[in-house]
C-alpha cells in the first residue's frame, strides 16, 4: 500500500509540474503539428510492418502520436492530448518506482513498507523535479519519457509474472496472465 501511495504521490507532484500546459490551446508548431499531420500515413506503414521513418525505428511511437493527436478531442483541442499525457507521465512514475522497489529488499514491517515505499520514490521524485525534464514531460513531442516508463513497468511486470510462476503458493492463473500480458505491452511500447 505505501509504495502505491508513494506512485501516488509522485504522479500527483509530476501532474503538477507540468499543470502549466493545460492553459495552452493550441498544438506547438513543431512536434505537436508534425505528429498531428504525419501519424495516420505513419500508422498505415507501422500497419503495414514497415519503417515510416529513415533515421529511425519507433513503432510504437508512432502509434502512440495516432492515439494522442486523433482520439478524444483532438487535434481541434488539447483535453486528450493533456489526458495522454498524464498517463504517459504516469506509466514513467509508476515504472521507476516498481523497477526501483524490486531492486530493494522485501520489507517485513509497516515501518520497513513506508521506508521502502520512499527509497523506491527517491529516483522518480528525482527524475520529474530536474527542471529540464520537467520541461520535456509538459512537451507532448519527446519520446523518452514514455519509452523509459513501458520498458521500467514493463520489466517490473515481468519480473512479477516470474517470481509468480516460481512462488510456492501461486496467486491463481488469470492474476499471472494478466500480469504477464501487462508487462509485455507496456515492454513492447517501451
Amino acid at each position: 500500500m505505501a509504495l502505491l501511495a508513494a506512485v501516488v504521490l509522485v504522479s500527483v507532484l509530476a501532474a503538477w509540474l507540468v499543470s502549466p500546459r493545460f492553459a495552452i490551446e493550441s498544438p506547438s508548431f513543431v512536434d505537436d503539428w508534425a505528429a498531428v499531420a504525419r501519424a495516420p500515413d505513419q500508422v498505415r506503414e507501422v500497419i503495414r510492418l514497415a519503417n515510416p521513418e529513415q533515421q529511425r525505428f519507433r513503432p510504437s511511437w508512432v502509434l502512440w502520436n495516432y492515439v494522442q493527436w486523433h482520439t478524444l478531442d483532438a487535434p481541434s483541442g488539447l483535453i486528450g492530448p493533456n489526458l495522454w499525457n498524464l498517463l504517459r507521465t504516469f506509466v514513467l512514475v509508476a515504472g521507476v518506482i516498481f523497477a526501483t522497489s524490486l531492486a530493494l529488499k522485501a520489507p517485513r514491517t509497516r515501518a520497513e513498507a513506508v521506508l521502502h515505499a520512499a527509497l523506491a520514490a527517491a529516483p522518480a521524485l528525482m527524475l520529474v523535479t530536474i527542471p529540464k525534464f520537467a520541461r520535456d514531460l509538459a512537451r507532448f513531442g519527446v519520446q523518452e519519457p514514455l519509452l523509459l516508463g513501458g520498458i521500467a513497468l514493463g520489466g517490473a511486470l515481468l519480473v512479477l509474472t516470474v517470481q509468480s510462476l516460481l512462488s510456492e503458493r501461486p496467486p491463481p492463473v488469470w492474476h499471472t496472465a494478466l500480469l504477464g500480458a501487462a508487462g509485455s505491452v507496456l515492454w513492447a511500447l517501451g
